[in-house]
């Protein structure tokens, strides 16, 4: 019998699995009995497809960092939905997870965990055979990534020794050393470990995640605080698209830490928002808020949105990784759509590029042409604006002037020219750069 499938069967935690690969690894955890009190449903989205559909879009890489931690989120947030009673079980037997709201575990007990690899195969491979393995919780993102070597064989007992030593490290069961025997041992000094990193959210991180909170605002001048998160409605219909207990600090995998969970004002920085995802942040966002804070006479700040319509919402390494790009005030929210933003941030000055007003514009996203009406009226009665910025599109740059909008949007809208403003660049584009 496994003993450490025990240790994790005998804990509190539940948690879904999403793998591309660890068969092995699976079937020592379902091997053991009281594997269905842990493990609430597993995924094997080994198909492009499959896993796009996963994911809200097909990944820029299938096995990498960035993939596996976007594969555990969603599979927390599968937990999540399946521990509230979303589709309880009836036929796991005697130790299936109980169906009674009152025994279900707490959200601080439930896990996502991930595992995506690429190993030896009988395909031409492009790369190093290697795996990304990611555990996702309300207090953390834990991710691990490997080098691996040797035969098929090796490769796979080497996996399913990483995704072990990688979940009960995250979960805090055990000591790994303690779980893995000489063969084992054995095997991971052939492997070339990679990195192993850790971020720790703070409080609001986790009010924001748990949906709790909608928006917190982030003081990039001199040290990072947190306004008091707010329990804010944002279920509002016909929306369009857009792009532990305590206070601990984060850490890092250099282990640097930062404060958290002060007190700043927030009404200088709700009139005047620049949204995105900033993936990365570039000189043209820059250069775009300057420009917007010169033409309104406000102070801006940016906001970025842990929730996207259907994708995982973003893990804390991720987030970590976004906001030390920033040097202006951010609003970090769970506002994926701007009527959303606009019920958050009445009488706000939205920053954005022709693209993204375009998006706003299309019935599609909403169903239909009476839903997008409803939006728009929505909009309207927040007095939101849109400050419109063009950009290169179809290869022809595009302005507020060279695109058709329904005239409810237009009127909320207003150009900045290309002489003013012209920026060919795009986050993709960098992204693709930087491989």
């Amino acid at each position: 019998m496994s003993e450490r499938a025990k240790l994790l069967h005998d804990s509190p935690w539940r948690g879904a699995f999403h793998l591309t690969g660890g068969a092995g690894f699976l079937g020592e955890m379902l091997g053991v009995a009281g594997a269905s009190r842990t493990v609430l449903e597993v995924k094997v989205p080994y198909a492009a497809a499959s896993l796009a559909e996963l994911l809200g879009g097909q990944p820029e890489q299938a096995c990498s960092g960035p993939t596996a931690r976007a594969m555990a989120m969603a599979a927390l947030q599968r937990a999540l939905k399946l521990a509230r009673g979303g589709e309880p079980s009836d036929g796991g037997g005697a130790d299936a997870f109980p169906a009674n709201p009152n025994v279900v575990p707490a959200a601080d007990q439930l896990f996502g965990f991930a595992a995506t690899a690429s190993l030896a195969t009988d395909r031409s491979k492009r790369g190093p055979c290697r795996a990304h393995i990611a555990v996702q919780t309300l207090a953390g993102t834990s991710h691990a990534a490997f080098a691996l070597s040797g035969d098929r064989p090796a490769q796979e007992a080497a996996l399913v020794e990483h995704c072990w030593r990688t979940l009960l490290a995250a979960l805090k069961l055990e000591t790994p050393e303690k779980l893995v025997t000489a063969k084992a041992a054995a095997e991971n000094a052939k492997s070339q470990a990679g990195k192993v990193e850790q971020v720790l959210a703070p409080k609001p991180w986790r009010s924001l995640m748990s949906g709790a909170s909608a928006a917190i605002l982030i003081d990039q001048g001199s040290e990072v605080h947190f306004s008091r998160p707010e329990n804010v409605n944002n279920a509002v219909a016909g929306s369009p698209p857009a792009n532990q207990d305590g206070d601990s600090p984060f850490s890092g995998p250099g282990g640097a830490t930062v404060p958290s969970a002060l007190e700043t004002p927030v009404e200088q920085c709700s009139e005047l928002l620049f949204p995105g995802a900033f993936n990365p942040l570039h000189e043209g966002h820059r250069r775009m808020m300057a420009i917007a804070e010169a033409m309104t006479g406000l102070a801006g700040a940016f906001e970025l949105s842990v929730q996207n319509i259907d994708k995982p919402l973003l893990d804390y390494i991720e987030i970590q990784r976004r906001l030390a790009q920033f040097e202006h005030p951010l609003w970090l929210t769970r506002l994926p759509t701007f009527v959303e933003k606009a019920n958050r941030f009445p009488g706000a000055t939205f920053v954005v590029g022709i693209d993204t007003l375009v998006r706003i514009a299309n019935p599609r996203y909403y169903g239909g042409d009476a839903e997008l009406d409803r939006a728009l009226a929505a909009l309207a009665d927040r007095k939101a604006q849109f400050l419109v910025f063009g950009r290169t599109l179809n290869r022809t740059f595009q302005g507020l002037a060279q695109v058709e909008l329904p005239p409810a949007l237009r009127q909320m809208c207003v150009a900045v020219s290309e002489a003013e403003f012209r920026a060919d660049i795009s986050s993709t584009a960098l992204r693709r750069q930087r491989g």
